[in-house]
């Protein structure tokens, strides 16, 4: 097994840990295929996830539509645009979450993504002039079947992406280099995808055979779905649209469809009509129309002549392209280490102040939206100053590493655990009633207080006076600030009135 074969199989064991957006695709896309859903029914799901809700308030309030007054409700926003851009603009964000966890570059996911449109605006002209069995779920599939491409760039970026761009390689090259260095194709990798977020079949199947008999178009028998296979055709990257899959699309068209499209040229115009729209659609009008001709330009173009200073440019060309992905992908590296110490504790690993803030921001949006409750507490430790005085600030950095791991160990589900400062901790919990809050507050506080802390050959004990607070419903003028103020305020009370008995570090 290859290093990206065995890289490829570590990425999909990981495709269980998703972000929201994906699981609430998947909902979306199996409700969708109901007769009976609205638009309703899709809002229900929407506001699962903070920044898909987000993505359609920004879309109904854009220049698009046009409004004159504002949409503030994400039932209104789904009406706006209807079950079927609804159930797409899901699909695309689903996808931008996953090529995020993958860790894409900025032009690799955009370039991927603005394939999945294209093929995706394909595949619903074709299923509108040739019959086809997936006519209503002809766009989702088109969205999703490719996905497997991305993830193969995320574990091979350099010489497989390169493939994607070269204009000379075909389609069946490029399926047996990826079965040679992945152990299979990107086909069958986007139907294990499938399956692995959950989507309903006949999506994983229908993901998994969309290439097959791409062998057959040359032949007088074709083995395949025409319609599948003149989808799978269209780019696999933005960038680029190799001239064997071009001129393969154009022999399709006059062998098998003929009665609909003259050639690849007509076809493509009348998928770039919709193509735009769409563009357009999810850019809420700023989006600057893209011609494809570029891209047909280039694969109509024949190569008519290959020198040997050609052949030592492109080698050139590959070795600056590795020196400039190595070192990119060092620079990525360093931006996102910046972020993480920008955002957690160096000593604890915690969340910072800031981190918090832009955490918290979110989570109290979603409870809001999400009709969920809140609950905060303030643990502070008592006379942490002696812990420096007697035994120096090594220990008590030990103290407040140690007190770190233990919230940790205790905290469960959906929580924020933050070193606000100095030796106060903030925990935010949401979805909890005010008894089972109380509770897991009560748990974090026997926890901390618990066993001594080891300090060299000395047992170090520790104590903790704590504020919480609850509300079951998070106002539209709800401030974060002001509600760490009044745990900051109940925790100061507890501590100057606390009997040793753990109820009394609670209100």
């Amino acid at each position: 097994m290859t290093e990206s074969a065995a890289q490829l199989r570590q990425r999909i064991e990981t495709v269980q840990h998703l972000p929201t957006s994906v699981d609430v695709a998947v909902q979306v896309i199996e409700r969708c295929r109901d007769a009976e859903c609205g638009c309703a029914d899709l809002a229900e799901l929407v506001v699962l996830d903070p920044s898909l809700s987000a993505r359609f308030l920004s879309l109904a309030n854009s220049a698009w539509f046009g409004l004159s007054r504002k949409i503030t409700g994400v039932n209104q926003a789904v009406s706006l645009l209807g079950v079927s851009n609804a159930k797409s603009l899901c699909v695309s964000h689903c996808l931008t979450g996953l090529y995020q966890g993958w860790n894409l570059c900025n032009d690799d996911a955009k370039a991927f993504w603005q394939a999945a449109i294209l093929k995706a605006s394909s595949g619903e002209r074709l299923t509108k002039g040739f019959a086809s069995s997936w006519s209503d779920d002809m766009f989702t599939l088109g969205l999703l079947q490719d996905i497997g491409v991305a993830l193969m760039v995320s574990c091979d970026g350099v010489e497989y992406a390169m493939l994607l761009r070269d204009q000379s390689v075909g389609l069946c090259e490029r399926l047996e280099y990826e079965r040679a260095v992945f152990g299979m194709d990107h086909a069958e990798l986007g139907g294990c995808l499938a399956e692995r977020i959950g989507l309903p079949q006949p999506f994983p199947e229908a993901i998994r055979q969309h290439h097959r008999g791409v062998e057959s178009i040359r032949e007088t028998k074709l083995c395949g779905d025409p319609v599948k296979l003149a989808m799978g055709l269209f780019p696999h990257d933005f960038r680029c649209w190799p001239q064997p899959d071009y001129h393969a699309l154009d022999e399709l068209i006059q062998a098998k469809l003929a009665g609909h499209w003259t050639d690849a040229k007509q076809l493509v115009d009348d998928v770039e009509e919709r193509f735009n729209s769409i563009m357009a659609l999810f850019s809420g009008g700023e989006h600057n129309a893209t011609s494809l001709s570029e891209l047909t330009a280039k694969a109509c173009s024949v190569m008519t002549q290959i020198s040997a200073n050609v052949i030592i440019e492109s080698q050139k060309l590959v070795a600056d392209n590795q020196y400039l992905t190595r070192h990119m992908l060092e620079a990525e590296s360093k931006h996102r280490d910046a972020e993480d110490r920008a955002t957690h504790d160096p000593l604890t690993g915690l969340l910072n102040r800031d981190g918090f803030a832009r955490e918290s921001a979110c989570m109290a949006y979603g409870a809001r939206v999400g009709n969920r409750s809140l609950a905060l507490a303030l643990f502070d430790l008592d006379d942490f100053k002696s812990f420096n005085d007697n035994h120096g600030h090594a220990c008590g950095d030990e103290v407040l590493h140690s007190v770190a791991r233990r919230l940790q160990s205790v905290v469960r589900g959906r929580e924020l655990i933050c070193r606000w400062g100095g030796d106060e901790f903030l925990v935010l919990l949401e979805g909890l009633s005010k008894e089972d809050s109380t509770l897991a507050f009560e748990r974090m506080l026997t926890a901390i207080s618990g066993d001594p802390v080891s300090w060299r050959d000395q047992q170090v004990n520790v104590r903790a006076s704590a504020g919480i607070r609850w509300i079951e419903t998070v106002p539209q003028s709800f401030d974060m600030d002001e509600f760490i103020e009044q745990v900051d305020i109940a925790m100061y009370q507890n501590k100057r009135s606390a009997t040793g008995d753990m109820a009394s570090h609670f209100n």
